[in-house]
Protein backbone atom coordinates (compact mmCIF):
# COMPACT_ATOMS: atom_id res chain seq x y z
CA UNK A 1 0.00 0.00 0.00
CA UNK A 2 1.26 3.45 -0.81
CA UNK A 3 1.93 5.65 2.21
CA UNK A 4 -0.56 8.43 2.81
CA UNK A 5 -1.46 11.33 5.04
CA UNK A 6 -4.60 12.17 6.93
CA UNK A 7 -7.31 14.02 5.09
CA UNK A 8 -8.82 16.78 7.24
CA UNK A 9 -11.80 15.44 9.17
CA UNK A 10 -14.17 16.97 11.72
CA UNK A 11 -12.57 17.57 15.12
CA UNK A 12 -12.35 14.35 17.10
CA UNK A 13 -13.25 12.09 14.13
CA UNK A 14 -11.60 8.68 14.43
CA UNK A 15 -8.88 7.44 12.11
CA UNK A 16 -9.11 3.68 11.48
CA UNK A 17 -8.31 0.94 9.05
CA UNK A 18 -8.11 -2.81 8.75
CA UNK A 19 -5.26 -4.68 7.12
CA UNK A 20 -4.44 -8.29 6.39
CA UNK A 21 -6.56 -11.06 4.91
CA UNK A 22 -9.87 -9.59 5.98
CA UNK A 23 -11.39 -9.71 2.51
CA UNK A 24 -11.24 -13.49 2.00
CA UNK A 25 -14.40 -15.16 3.39
CA UNK A 26 -14.03 -18.25 5.59
CA UNK A 27 -17.67 -19.14 5.02
CA UNK A 28 -20.53 -17.60 3.04
CA UNK A 29 -21.11 -14.11 4.43
CA UNK A 30 -24.37 -13.34 6.24
CA UNK A 31 -26.77 -10.76 4.80
CA UNK A 32 -24.93 -7.47 4.52
CA UNK A 33 -25.66 -5.23 7.51
CA UNK A 34 -26.43 -1.57 7.05
CA UNK A 35 -23.52 0.64 7.87
CA UNK A 36 -23.87 3.32 10.51
CA UNK A 37 -23.52 6.88 9.32
CA UNK A 38 -20.17 8.53 9.87
CA UNK A 39 -21.72 10.86 12.44
CA UNK A 40 -22.64 7.80 14.55
CA UNK A 41 -19.13 6.36 14.17
CA UNK A 42 -17.65 9.74 15.09
CA UNK A 43 -19.53 9.66 18.39
CA UNK A 44 -18.33 6.16 19.33
CA UNK A 45 -15.14 5.66 21.34
CA UNK A 46 -12.29 3.72 19.67
CA UNK A 47 -12.96 0.60 21.76
CA UNK A 48 -16.58 0.43 20.54
CA UNK A 49 -15.49 0.89 16.92
CA UNK A 50 -12.89 -1.90 17.20
CA UNK A 51 -15.53 -4.16 18.78
CA UNK A 52 -17.89 -3.38 15.87
CA UNK A 53 -15.11 -4.08 13.35
CA UNK A 54 -14.36 -7.37 15.12
CA UNK A 55 -18.00 -8.42 14.69
CA UNK A 56 -18.14 -7.20 11.07
CA UNK A 57 -15.02 -9.23 10.19
CA UNK A 58 -16.44 -12.51 11.56
CA UNK A 59 -17.34 -13.91 8.09
CA UNK A 60 -13.76 -13.30 6.89
CA UNK A 61 -10.29 -14.64 7.69
CA UNK A 62 -9.88 -11.68 10.00
CA UNK A 63 -7.32 -8.92 10.09
CA UNK A 64 -5.49 -6.42 12.23
CA UNK A 65 -7.38 -3.25 13.12
CA UNK A 66 -6.63 -0.02 14.93
CA UNK A 67 -8.65 3.07 15.79
CA UNK A 68 -7.31 6.36 17.12
CA UNK A 69 -9.17 9.51 18.10
CA UNK A 70 -7.38 12.79 18.69
CA UNK A 71 -9.24 14.86 21.27
CA UNK A 72 -8.47 18.55 20.97
CA UNK A 73 -10.22 19.51 24.19
CA UNK A 74 -8.23 17.16 26.44
CA UNK A 75 -5.01 17.10 24.35
CA UNK A 76 -5.11 13.29 24.26
CA UNK A 77 -5.12 10.41 21.80
CA UNK A 78 -7.44 7.49 22.55
CA UNK A 79 -6.24 4.32 20.83
CA UNK A 80 -7.43 0.71 20.52
CA UNK A 81 -5.73 -1.93 18.39
CA UNK A 82 -5.96 -5.68 17.83
CA UNK A 83 -3.44 -7.81 15.96
CA UNK A 84 -0.10 -7.18 14.29
CA UNK A 85 -0.58 -3.47 14.05
CA UNK A 86 1.48 -0.73 15.68
CA UNK A 87 1.11 2.91 16.59
CA UNK A 88 3.28 5.55 18.16
CA UNK A 89 2.91 9.14 19.29
CA UNK A 90 5.94 11.29 18.50
CA UNK A 91 5.96 14.38 20.69
CA UNK A 92 6.54 17.82 19.22
CA UNK A 93 9.56 18.27 21.51
CA UNK A 94 10.99 14.85 20.69
CA UNK A 95 10.44 11.51 22.31
CA UNK A 96 8.42 8.56 21.10
CA UNK A 97 5.65 6.76 22.93
CA UNK A 98 4.58 3.36 21.54
CA UNK A 99 0.83 2.73 21.78
CA UNK A 100 -0.55 -0.61 23.01
CA UNK A 101 -2.29 -3.07 20.66
CA UNK A 102 -3.58 -6.38 22.03
CA UNK A 103 -2.77 -9.78 20.53
CA UNK A 104 -5.37 -11.50 18.39
CA UNK A 105 -7.08 -11.26 15.03
CA UNK A 106 -10.15 -9.06 14.58
CA UNK A 107 -12.98 -11.27 13.33
CA UNK A 108 -11.46 -14.43 14.83
CA UNK A 109 -9.97 -14.26 18.30
CA UNK A 110 -9.77 -10.82 19.82
CA UNK A 111 -9.80 -11.83 23.47
CA UNK A 112 -9.29 -8.33 24.77
CA UNK A 113 -10.33 -5.07 23.16
CA UNK A 114 -9.30 -2.06 25.20
CA UNK A 115 -8.66 1.61 24.52
CA UNK A 116 -5.82 3.51 26.15
CA UNK A 117 -5.56 7.28 26.65
CA UNK A 118 -2.28 9.02 25.85
CA UNK A 119 -1.82 12.64 26.99
CA UNK A 120 0.38 15.25 25.37
CA UNK A 121 -0.66 14.92 21.75
CA UNK A 122 -0.49 18.64 20.93
CA UNK A 123 1.48 19.22 17.70
CA UNK A 124 2.94 15.71 17.78
CA UNK A 125 2.68 13.02 15.12
CA UNK A 126 0.46 9.96 15.32
CA UNK A 127 1.97 7.10 13.29
CA UNK A 128 -0.05 3.90 12.73
CA UNK A 129 1.29 1.00 10.66
CA UNK A 130 0.89 -2.66 9.86
CA UNK A 131 3.49 -5.32 10.61
CA UNK A 132 4.84 -4.88 7.08
CA UNK A 133 6.69 -1.86 8.51
CA UNK A 134 9.39 -2.65 11.08
CA UNK A 135 8.61 -1.14 14.48
CA UNK A 136 12.28 -0.34 15.10
CA UNK A 137 12.05 3.12 13.51
CA UNK A 138 12.87 6.34 15.31
CA UNK A 139 12.32 9.84 13.97
CA UNK A 140 15.54 10.90 15.74
CA UNK A 141 17.47 9.10 12.97
CA UNK A 142 16.12 11.65 10.48
CA UNK A 143 16.90 15.20 11.64
CA UNK A 144 14.01 17.57 10.97
CA UNK A 145 11.62 14.85 9.81
CA UNK A 146 9.31 15.25 12.82
CA UNK A 147 8.53 18.80 11.60
CA UNK A 148 7.90 17.70 7.99
CA UNK A 149 4.54 17.09 6.33
CA UNK A 150 2.93 13.78 7.44
CA UNK A 151 3.03 12.48 3.86
CA UNK A 152 6.81 12.88 3.79
CA UNK A 153 7.13 11.20 7.20
CA UNK A 154 5.03 8.25 5.96
CA UNK A 155 7.11 7.98 2.79
CA UNK A 156 10.44 7.99 4.62
CA UNK A 157 9.30 5.40 7.17
CA UNK A 158 7.80 3.23 4.42
CA UNK A 159 10.93 3.48 2.28
CA UNK A 160 13.43 2.72 5.05
CA UNK A 161 11.43 0.30 7.22
CA UNK A 162 9.20 -1.70 4.86
CA UNK A 163 10.01 -5.38 5.35
CA UNK A 164 9.40 -6.23 1.70
CA UNK A 165 8.04 -9.72 2.46
CA UNK A 166 4.65 -8.56 3.74
CA UNK A 167 1.99 -6.06 2.80
CA UNK A 168 2.65 -2.68 4.35
CA UNK A 169 0.30 0.12 5.35
CA UNK A 170 1.13 3.35 7.15
CA UNK A 171 -0.91 6.37 8.23
CA UNK A 172 0.67 9.51 9.67
CA UNK A 173 -1.19 12.55 10.95
CA UNK A 174 -0.21 15.66 12.88
CA UNK A 175 -2.11 16.18 16.11
CA UNK A 176 -2.96 19.86 15.81
CA UNK A 177 -4.97 20.94 18.79
CA UNK A 178 -6.34 24.37 19.37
Amino acid sequence: MTPGARTPTPAGAPCWWSTGSATAPRRPPPPRPRCASSSVADAEPPQAIVEALHQALRPTRGGAVAVARIDDASDTVSYAGVGNIAAALAGAGGGLRRLVSHNGTAGLNARRIQAFEYPGARNGLLVMHSDGISASWSLDRYPGLARAHPLLVAGVLYHHHSRGRDDAAIVVTRCITS
